[in-house]
């Protein structure tokens, strides 16, 4: 027979772990599945003579303080696109033309990219599906500029103001050119 301290901590022990698995809902990968989706991302490095470094580098590189100039000299190659995985997450026209956003799927820095579409990927890329971390894909682009947003909150209610002082973002946007795109799933 159990005391009310032993129900007590077997109740605390359930509910953390299913609290952790509803926590992380992004469904396993195996390791035949991380196998393919590399391979896909090393065709597209190997076809259009990427970069896929450049996100290991990220991962486990002196960037966990996330400095801008780290980023720019791992992505700003004009003359040389990148390839990134992430996820789609929207989709809209400017007076510009067409811009595409991406999440990033990586741990530590988080990279947005912000990309012009060429026309003729607008409709593919509009059918891509759009569930959360399943439509993953990987992209080929050219990045033209990273920043790091300032974020600053300046705010009135009645009387009284309020100011948040200028702080850095805790990730990245980079604004370039969509070259081309696989679903990874």
């Amino acid at each position: 027979m159990m005391d009310c301290k032993s129900v007590g901590l077997l109740t605390v022990g359930v509910l953390l772990s299913t609290g952790l698995a509803c926590r992380n809902t992004q469904p396993p990968t195996t390791k035949n599945e991380e196998t393919r989706k590399t391979a896909i991302v090393n065709e597209l490095a190997s076809a259009y003579s990427a970069l896929v470094d450049w996100e290991k580098a990220v991962r486990s590189g002196p960037l966990d303080q996330g400095l801008t100039i780290d980023l720019q000299e791992r992505l700003l190659h004009p003359d040389r696109p990148i390839v990134f995985r992430g996820t789609l997450a929207d989709i809209r026209r400017t007076p510009t033309g067409v811009l595409a956003v991406f999440e990033p799927l990586l741990m530590g820095p988080q990279v947005y990219f912000r990309l012009v579409v060429p026309k003729e990927l607008v409709g593919p890329l509009r059918a891509a599906p759009r569930e959360r971390f399943i439509s993953e894909l990987a992209a080929v682009a050219v990045i033209r500029n990273i920043r790091r947003p300032i974020i600053e909150l300046d705010a009135e209610r009645m009387e009284e103001s309020y100011s948040i002082e200028p702080r850095s973002a805790d990730f990245f946007v980079a604004d370039g050119e969509l070259v081309t795109f696989r679903i990874l799933e």
